[in-house]
Parts: structure tokens; sequence; C-alpha cells
């Protein structure tokens, strides 16, 4: 993707693929484990992310229910909900 600025500057802006990454680390997770998508028909999968993300069972699935499997959305998701309660 090429850099692209903003109202006609021509300085490169921040790709959608280092705010990515940014977020991965935000979360304190391992951002290679982010990569992939939540298999909530995987029992094995679905212990080890509530382990990766330390959440219930029932809010792994409530997130997965609500935004798709894609595991960096999830743990957004997670966290943000851990941080308001």
């Amino acid at each position: 993707m090429p850099a692209c600025g903003l109202r006609g500057d021509t300085g490169p802006r921040a790709t959608n693929d280092s705010n990515i990454d940014m977020q991965k680390r935000s979360l304190k997770v391992s951002p290679k484990s982010l990569e992939g998508e939540i298999n909530v028909a995987d029992p094995n999968d679905v212990r080890y992310w509530c382990r990766e993300l330390g959440c219930a069972q029932s809010d792994l699935l409530a997130a997965v229910k609500i935004l798709g499997p894609v595991a960096l959305d999830v743990a957004k998701y997670v966290r943000r909900r851990a941080a308001n309660n």
C-alpha cells in the first residue's frame, strides 16, 4: 500500500499494519498469536484463548458472537470490558 498524505501533505502516514502492531503490543498478549482466528467449535482453542486473554469462557464466546472470530478484535473487546468492570 503506498503511503499517502493528508490535505496535500506529501509526508508518510502510518499504515494500517503499524496501527495493528501497536494495538497488539498494548494488549500485552503475544503479537503472533493475535494474527489468527478463534475456533469456538474447538474446546482446546477456547481454553487457549481464555488463558491467553485472561477471561471467562462465557466472555470469550460472547465476544466472538458479537465481533466474529478475529483474535485481535476479540482481545481488544475483552480487555476493554475488563477495564470497565
